[in-house]
C-alpha cells in the first residue's frame, strides 16, 4: 500500500503553458517576466522541459485593446494535483494578457516527434536532379523519309 502511495507522489504529467505578453513591454521586462513565470512553476514543484522564446504575433482579435502580443510557451512536468493552483497564481501576474495550461498526452508527443522526423533533412542524401538528354542528331534523309510517311506521299 505504501508503494502505491509513493508512486502517486512521484508520478508527473507533462503540461504546456502558452502565454501572451503586451507588445509594448521591453526586452528586459520580457526576460524578467519569463524568469518569474519559471520560478512560479518551480515553486509549484514543476520542472521545465522545453521553452520557446516569445515572438511578436498579430492577434486574430484585440485583447485589452492590443492588436499584437508576444507569444511564447513553456513545457513542464508537474504532479497533477498541483496543477489547478497554477492558473490562479499566474492570473495575479499583471504583464500576462492571457495564459492557457493544457495537459500534453503521450500520443500528442509521439505525433510531434514523427512530424519533426519528417521535416528533418536527411543527411547524405543528394537532391534529385533530372538528367539532361542530349539532342539526337537527325539526318536529312531520315527526316524526308519520316515526312513522306506522315503526309502519305
Amino acid at each position: 500500500m505504501a508503494e502505491i502511495l509513493a508512486q502517486k507522489e512521484v508520478e508527473t504529467k507533462l503540461y504546456e503553458l502558452a502565454y501572451l505578453a503586451p507588445p509594448q513591454i521591453s526586452a528586459e521586462e520580457l526576460e524578467t517576466l519569463i524568469t518569474k513565470v519559471k520560478k512560479i512553476i518551480e515553486k509549484q514543484q514543476g520542472a521545465i522541459t522545453q521553452e520557446q522564446s516569445p515572438h511578436k504575433r498579430t492577434l486574430s482579435y484585440p485583447i485589452g485593446k492590443q492588436k499584437e502580443a508576444f507569444f511564447g510557451f513553456l513545457r513542464f512536468t508537474m504532479r497533477p494535483e498541483l496543477e489547478p493552483e497554477l492558473p490562479k497564481i499566474l492570473r495575479l501576474e499583471t504583464n500576462l494578457l492571457r495564459q492557457m495550461i493544457i495537459a500534453v498526452s503521450p500520443q500528442q508527443l509521439k505525433e510531434e516527434q514523427k512530424q519533426a522526423r519528417r521535416q528533418a533533412p536527411e543527411i547524405g542524401r543528394k537532391p534529385y536532379k533530372p538528367r539532361k538528354e542530349k539532342p539526337q542528331e537527325v539526318k536529312p534523309e531520315e527526316l524526308e523519309k519520316k515526312l513522306e510517311e506522315i503526309l502519305g506521299e
